[in-house]
């Protein structure tokens, strides 16, 4: 009845998609040939070390944040919303089988490498938010409902239970950068399959030069013409060194005047070994990724890398968390909720400095009477103590000339206690 209500039917399919369509692609697992030769879907993409590694990055940076589900109080004070089930679900136990980490990382990693993550919201006894059960991004495809401008409904290909239509308040929706229709997210492996079918054809490319042995470490040369035996003596005795394990660092005994020449790098070899290097770089740059974070140090000092994080969580991570954080509020949260709750990714592990730092930051915190000795405790993972709750101010601070010192001064004081100032009188 509610399928209908909408213009629905189970069954029925609306803007059908074209047979060339990557999306359709996807659905049924099909890749596309690229410009290398390689055909290339997000599964094929994972086998690129490189992509693989962005991934994780990305993956494994929210699933380790916590996230957190908060209660809005009078002013612009806040507080952890315990008692509100979904505090739980975001924070510990999304559903039965997997932790917030398992899913975080899960979700984030549909997200970066098929522009889409999708959970379905189970509703089970009075709760509208009961559970969280992530959908393969390939099964899934959305779709604008028939006549209801805005509302969305997803085509679910169940392995268990066969097709099956999920309704727009019955799923959680991760997108990444919207397509033109607005309706998903774009697929990073969809727009730049060409990038990462070169990334892929290289590394098979190096892996059958080894295997085929086309190296030559070097070369032995003679002034001499060696006879069928002399030569077979010599390919014996240099098989026999190299294949001996035991041999390895020791001199070569040359004997007729032989003489071994080191075998260098061509320009061809050269330019392949950039080529890779470049095609890493240029994923690195697809999926925002500092190339440090992906194992890449040639470029990166002691002083740029702390900079490069804190450029990572600033352009690259807190745009995928407010993505989360404001689906979130969309899909999880009622009208009437989304005015009083949200919920935020604490980054305070990522923007954490060294000790020195941080000690510098604190005692600055406290001789200006933002941070008391409690609230660094508790930054430090450390038990309160008693007493330690006050905020201090410093005594040489006098209110500006031509002000009211007492005035000024109250005010002051009810800031720091976490008050509102009153109006002036007159």
């Amino acid at each position: 009845m509610i399928l209908r209500s909408l213009g629905l039917e189970r069954r029925e399919r609306v803007d059908p998609i074209h047979p060339k369509d990557p999306a359709l692609a996807a659905l049924f697992g099909f890749g596309q040939n690229t410009a290398s030769g390689v055909r290339v879907d997000a599964d094929v993409a994972q086998t690129s070390v490189t992509v693989f590694a962005c991934v994780r990055v990305l993956a494994e940076t929210i699933g380790q944040l916590p996230l957190v589900l908060y209660k809005r109080k009078d002013g612009n004070a806040r507080e952890r919303a315990t008692k509100h089930r979904l505090y739980r679900i975001l924070r510990q136990r999304p559903n039965p089988f997997q932790t917030s980490i398992e899913w975080k990382s899960m979700m984030q990693g549909h997200l970066a490498l098929r522009g889409n993550a999708y959970s379905e919201i189970i509703s089970t006894g009075g709760a509208s938010v009961a559970e969280l059960m992530p959908l393969h991004p390939g099964r899934v495809r959305p779709f604008w409902v028939k006549g209801k401008r805005g509302v969305r409904a997803y085509e679910y290909n169940d392995p268990d239970a066969g097709q099956r239509v999920i309704l727009q308040d019955e799923m959680f929706h991760l997108m990444g950068p919207p397509r033109a229709d607005g309706l998903c997210g774009m697929s990073a492996v969809e727009v730049h399959r060409n990038a990462i079918g070169l990334d892929i054809a290289q590394e098979n490319q190096a892996s059958t030069l080894i295997a085929n042995g086309v190296a030559v470490p070097g070369v032995l040369k003679s002034q001499k013409t060696l006879s069928d035996d002399g030569y077979k003596n010599i390919r014996t005795s240099i098989d026999d060194y190299m294949n001996r394990g035991r041999n390895a660092g020791r001199p070569m005994i040359l004997e007729q005047g032989l003489e071994w020449e080191q075998m260098g790098l061509s320009m061809a070899d050269a330019q392949f070994l950039e080529q890779r290097k470049y095609s890493r770089s240029q994923i690195a740059s697809l999926f925002n990724v500092p190339p440090h974070m992906i194992g890449d140090l040639e470029r990166a000092t002691f002083s740029n890398i702390e900079h490069q994080t804190l450029g990572f969580v600033k352009f690259t991570m807190t745009p995928w968390s407010i993505r989360w954080e404001e689906a979130i509020s969309r899909d999880l949260l009622s009208e009437s909720e989304e005015d009083r709750y949200f919920a935020e990714f604490l980054y305070d592990s990522l923007l954490r400095g060294d000790i020195t730092a941080r000690v510098s930051a604190y005692v600055k915190g406290i001789q200006w009477g933002w941070l008391s000795v409690n609230d660094v405790r508790r930054l430090e993972n450390m038990d309160p103590i008693d007493g330690a709750d006050v905020y201090l101010q410093p005594s040489n601070m006098i209110p500006v000339a031509g002000t009211d010192a007492d005035e000024i001064m109250e005010k002051i004081k009810e800031l720091l206690k976490g008050g509102q100032p009153q109006p002036a009188t007159e």
